[in-house]
């Protein structure tokens, strides 16, 4: 399959074509979800814990950044929900699009897997940058833990070198304030293409590396015999509800092979 083969199989693609300005960070009238997840997770939503719904009226994030372009990429389990990110979400609709645009583009590309970096650029208006905005409306997280792991005098990657080089795959896109299995042995149409995209990556970027932050044993499953044949591209990390991956949580040798695919 090439490249261009599995951008056309992207059920997301759809997706991204309702992100509209900005009000796709918080609709009061659509459900961010493909066409063919929609039966289950409405099924799901149904019977579900209050905690453990998915969100749809917010954006989807399968992955972040751009997969296709990292070399660390880290496996996770969804997409958090966190309340007060949406209120800044609401904030941020009043705000001229302007100063909003290039961040709102790069959440566009990300799901159609053509955007350059895991954080928009430092570019924008009054010197406002998208990537001021990204950080405000996720409160700092990613850069947060991408600093502390992996940006130091000791390591060498300046941070520019690990934003273009990393991305976040999601076992299921859509968020939730807490993650619940669906039903056993359902998996969402949505996860086939997830699967495809980490194969084509294992298959043609031999320098990629990924970082099992959540549930090993369920990637393993999910991954099935790719597991087995790539088994030494797999890193496991110790800090479960966390993500941060320092040397003392990944092991010294995992760590230095995350590193060196920094470099690359």
């Amino acid at each position: 399959m090439t490249e261009k083969e599995l951008k056309c199989n992207n059920p997301w693609i759809d997706v991204a074509k309702q992100y509209e300005g900005s009000e796709f960070l918080y609709s009061k009238s659509k459900e961010f979800v493909c066409d063919s997840d929609k039966r289950i997770i409405e099924d799901f939503n149904k019977s579900a814990k209050d905690e453990n719904k998915y969100k749809l009226n917010i954006p989807a994030y399968p992955w972040y950044g751009n997969p296709l372009k990292a070399n660390v990429i880290v496996l996770s389990l969804n997409p958090g929900y966190v309340e007060k990110e949406s209120v800044i979400a609401k904030v941020i609709q009043y705000i001229p699009e302007e100063y909003t645009k290039g961040y709102t583009e790069h959440l566009r590309k990300i799901l159609t897997l053509d955007c350059e970096e895991f954080l928009p650029p430092k570019l924008g208006a009054d010197n406002m940058t998208y990537r001021d905005l990204a950080n405000l409306h996720q409160s700092w997280y990613w850069e947060d833990r991408l600093i502390k792991a992996f940006v130091n005098e000791e390591t060498g990657p300046k941070f520019e070198d690990v934003n273009k080089k990393f991305a976040v795959i999601q076992y299921i896109g859509y968020s939730s304030e807490k993650y619940a299995t669906l039903k056993k042995g359902i998996k969402l149409p949505s996860q086939e293409f997830t699967r495809q995209l980490i194969e084509y990556i294992l298959k043609n970027n031999p320098n990629a590396v990924f970082i099992v932050a959540r549930n090993k044993s369920m990637w393993s499953n999910f991954l099935g015999s790719l597991w087995g044949e790539y088994k030494e591209r797999f890193i496991e990390s110790k800090d479960y509800l966390g993500q941060r991956f320092t040397k003392n949580i990944l092991g010294n040798d995992a760590y230095e092979k995350v590193i060196n695919a920094f470099k690359i």
